[in-house]
């Protein structure tokens, strides 16, 4: 029998009315456990937003603490030349203000875990420029992966750039001119400055190069420059120093491959003779890095593999074992100096250029392949526009070991032609140009001797140690 039109119409309306309740629900659900509900972003207002402070003119005399901040010592802290430090806990980094140590910014994801945060900056240039990746990046995890990468504007706290990897987690970000990375055991992303990936390597959670060079190894250790990928990678029983172009591209082997992410040619992979090795320093054409075996020295490579140089160091190669196994080697640059930290010895690093003999015209077209010195970009100077001449020579830059120092409890900071390296006793201040501390400015870490990390900013200077994160400043007057 049909019902009638009224209860027909009674019966759809309490169906819709069930339906509108079970979408309603299910959004609710969705939104209750999403992302977006789970992301808090507390920007800093633009008026609120201080001027970049100038670089400090001179050496302070002394120092005292004039604020302090809390941090998860499993993330330190990042402190950026812009004016601002980033501390962490599980699912917040929030931004500070160097000078006074005041709140500038904080961005929580309450439903995701922190994986790592970092910086590349030692310079203020414009943070959309090609010179540096300019920011406070931070890593948060989902899905099994470290997966979820943004990075902020350091004293704002605005987004500037995000994207999603398949990063391992754990891994470690490292940085370097216009490029970041963030390395896992056996998988490595390196991104350009916007966050766009140049390279993806090592065994991937979905190949799409199966056949890789890459593929069946552990990394290490890694370092990047604007012409330059590092890596340290065992493979079997053998340990390589691997060394790349940051963007497939470039390579001249590329052959049809153009920008292909997945497909980098190497410029060489370099037996070390050495199962313990961290890389000091790389160039545009070559590589330093410091072997435990067969006794511990600093070796540089070029492109080809050739050992350019090897200098005997005094250093205890458990040292360079400790810091092999902790992963990315530890360092900072400023201007044109490079600081490493292997166990307690901080290694001063430059750079030269020479003048070595031109590889041969087809070597060089396939320097990946057969080698010769890969020459940087001022070498072509050697030959006019349009000569099909070689050139006898080109000019190559060289890494150059300048010094070292034991007993340093981390990286340095830097004010004007000094730097300050933190001690048990307080902040020794050496020259760059020389390998004698001139003198000490005292500090109280009430006692503390763990790991100290050290930023100039301005008037202050910024001493990272384990939980805390402390501003010193000269007393007035002083």
């Amino acid at each position: 029998m049909t019902q009638p039109r009224r209860t027909r119409r009674r019966i759809d309306a309490l169906i819709a009315a069930v339906i509108a309740i079970g979408v309603i629900t299910t959004v609710t659900a969705v939104y209750l456990g999403s992302d977006v509900r789970a992301t808090t972003l507390v920007a800093t207002p633009a008026a609120a937003v201080s001027t970049t402070p100038p670089n400090a003119k001179s050496v302070p005399a002394s120092l005292h603490e004039i604020w302090q901040l809390s941090t998860d010592p499993r993330f330190g802290a990042v402190v950026t030349p812009y004016g601002a430090v980033a501390t962490a806990d599980t699912h917040s980094v929030r931004g500070f203000d160097t000078q006074d140590g005041t709140s500038l910014w904080s961005y929580t994801r309450s439903n995701r875990a922190l994986c790592a945060i970092g910086s590349g900056d030692t310079t203020t240039d414009a943070l959309d420029s090609w010179s540096g990746v300019h920011g406070v990046m931070t890593v948060f995890a989902k899905n099994g992966y470290c997966s979820q990468v943004t990075l902020f504007d350091p004293t704002k706290g605005e987004r500037l750039y995000q994207r999603t990897s398949p990063n391992q987690d754990p891994g470690q970000l490292f940085f370097g001119s216009p490029y970041v990375g963030w390395m896992g055991s056996d998988y490595l992303e390196l991104w350009r400055h916007d966050l766009v990936a140049t390279i993806r390597y090592g065994n991937q959670p979905n190949p799409v190069n199966s056949n890789g060079p890459h593929v069946g190894c552990t990394f290490t250790d890694a370092a990047v420059t604007a012409d330059q990928l590092a890596t340290i990678e065992h493979c079997g029983s053998v340990t390589n120093l691997v060394l790349n172009w940051p963007t497939p591209s470039d390579s001249p082997a590329k052959g049809d491959k153009g920008w292909d992410t997945n497909n980098s040619v190497p410029k060489a992979t370099i037996a070390l003779k050495s199962s313990q090795a961290v890389i000091l320093e790389i160039t545009a054409d070559r590589a330093a890095v410091l072997v435990a075996e067969p006794a511990p020295a600093i070796v540089v490579y070029d492109t080809t593999g050739k050992e350019i140089s090897r200098t005997t160091i005094h250093i205890d190669a458990a040292d360079i074992s400790a810091t092999a196994k902790a992963g990315v080697t530890p360092s900072v640059t400023y201007q044109d100096h490079h600081y490493a930290l292997v166990g307690h010895t901080l290694f001063a690093m430059s750079s030269t250029t020479e003048t070595v003999p031109a590889p041969p015209k087809e070597t060089a077209a396939n320097s990946s392949a057969t080698g010769g010195d890969h020459p940087s970009d001022n070498a072509g100077a050697a030959t006019s526009a349009g000569s099909t001449k070689a050139p006898a020579t080109v000019d190559v830059d060289s890494p150059v070991f300048d010094w070292s120092m034991t007993k340093v409890l981390g990286l340095p900071a830097s004010i004007e032609t000094n730097i300050l390296v933190p001690i048990s006793t307080g902040l020794a201040v050496r020259p760059t140009s020389s390998s004698r501390t001139t003198r000490v400015i005292p500090v109280d870490r009430g006692g503390y001797q763990g790991r100290v990390d050290v930023t100039a900013v301005g008037s202050v200077v910024v001493e990272v140690r384990g939980a805390h994160v402390v501003g010193l400043a000269a007393r007035t007057g002083s």
